[in-house]
C-alpha cells in the first residue's frame, strides 16, 4: 500500500481499505480500537462568572471596597532612640510605649524616655528618618537601612543606619563626603542585645 494511502487511512482512524468480501457482508468500516473522537469546541464566556460588574458612573452601591490603611514603619526595629543617642546603648522598646513621627513608629523602655521623645523627636530621630545617606548618594533612591550597620556620630550622638557592611564602611573612611556635618566623624556602634 502507498505511504500516502496509510497515512490518509490513519488521520481517519481506520485499519485498512474496505475489501470485496467487506462490501458483501454488509459490514461497516471500523476504526481502530484507540481511535477517540475529538471533543467539541466550546466557547468560554466573556465575562468570568465570579466577577461582579463594576457600577456605572453616578450609581450608588452598598458594596464598596474598604480603604487602604498603610500601617507605618517601625523605627530603629523597635529599639529606643534616646538610648540609643544618649548612652550609645541598644536597649528594646515597648508596645506600651510608642510615638509616631513622620510616619514611623518609635518604640521606649519607659515613659520618661518617651516624654523626652515628644519634647525634642529631631535629636533623638537616626539621621535621614532611618535611610541609608550612602545609597541616596550615590543611586537617587532611599533604602532603610539596618541596625546591625550602624554608626553613631561622636559629636550629637546622632545614628546614621546603612544598608550594607560595604556601605557603613564607604562613610565612616569618608563621612564628609556624604554629610554636612564635618564633625561628624561617626564610631561604631555596639551591636543590638
Amino acid at each position: 500500500m502507498p505511504r500516502a494511502t496509510t497515512l490518509v487511512l490513519l488521520a481517519l482512524g481506520l485499519a485498512s481499505l474496505p475489501n470485496a468480501a467487506d462490501a458483501q457482508s454488509g459490514s461497516r468500516y471500523q476504526p481502530r480500537p484507540t481511535y477517540q473522537p475529538r471533543p467539541t469546541y466550546r466557547p468560554r464566556p466573556t465575562t468570568p462568572r465570579n466577577v461582579t460588574p463594576r457600577p456605572r458612573p453616578g450609581s450608588t452601591t452598598r458594596n464598596r471596597p474598604a480603604p487602604t490603611v498603610s500601617t507605618p514603619r517601625l523605627g530603629l526595629e523597635g529599639y529606643c532612640p534616646v538610648a540609643v543617642t544618649k548612652d550609645g546603648t541598644w536597649v528594646r522598646g515597648s508596645s506600651r510605649h510608642e510615638s509616631e513621627h513622620d510616619g514611623v513608629v518609635y518604640r521606649f523602655p519607659n515613659a520618661a524616655a518617651k516624654a523626652a521623645f515628644d519634647a525634642n523627636p529631631d535629636r533623638f530621630l537616626p539621621a535621614f528618618n532611618g535611610d541609608s545617606l550612602v545609597t541616596f548618594a550615590e543611586t537617587g533612591r532611599r533604602q532603610p537601612g539596618q541596625i546591625r550597620f550602624s554608626a553613631r556620630s561622636r559629636a550629637t550622638g546622632r545614628v546614621f543606619l546603612f544598608a550594607s557592611a560595604r556601605e557603613k564602611a564607604r562613610f565612616v573612611a569618608d563621612p564628609g563626603r556624604f554629610t554636612r556635618d564635618r564633625n561628624a566623624s561617626p564610631r561604631p556602634s555596639e551591636k543590638p542585645e
